[in-house]
């Protein structure tokens, strides 16, 4: 009676918990992912984007709160890289998506931040660029397998 009645409720559970983690994995914005993700990233900053068409790609600009965000975006709506720059710094966890987990382990192996020095994270996929003193926070990350030809990590401002 106890294990009809608990494989019961692990019949219900078990698809719930798997439609949270559906949800949960779509809701990821940032790199890698399709420039549709740009609408979420503008609504949970509370910003006004405009885009901008250059040879190879385009630019989607978040304007919020003393920053703005840059999302570079291939032909094909992948997400390629990002940058920002403004008071403070956004938040990563949603700019990187899937890729956070891949920094934080990369940003944990490398040296302590020390000041204002410029910092470059480098994982397998993914490099990060902060740099910056207080109220004037600047950033890049991008995707290296990504990048259309031409265009230099530099050039991602």
């Amino acid at each position: 009676m106890v294990s009809t009645l608990f494989s019961l409720h692990l019949k219900r559970f078990v698809p719930v918990m798997w439609i949270a983690f559906l949800v949960a994995q779509s809701s990821y914005a940032g790199l890698g992912r399709s420039e549709s993700s740009v609408e979420e990233d503008r609504l949970s900053v509370h910003g006004a984007v405009t885009v901008q068409v250059r040879e190879g790609y385009q630019v989607h600009e978040i304007v919020a709160s003393g920053r703005t965000i840059k999302e570079f975006a291939l032909p094909d709506g992948t997400i390629f890289a990002i940058s920002w720059r403004g008071v403070s710094q956004p938040d990563l966890s949603q700019f990187l998506g899937g890729y956070f987990d891949e920094f934080r382990a990369a940003e944990a192996k490398g040296e302590k931040d020390h000041g204002r020095k410029r910092k470059t994270i480098q994982s397998q996929h993914i490099a990060v660029e902060k740099f910056g003193h207080m109220r004037d926070v600047r950033g890049r990350a991008y995707i290296s397998s990504l990048m259309p030809a031409g265009l230099k990590p530099q050039d991602i401002n």
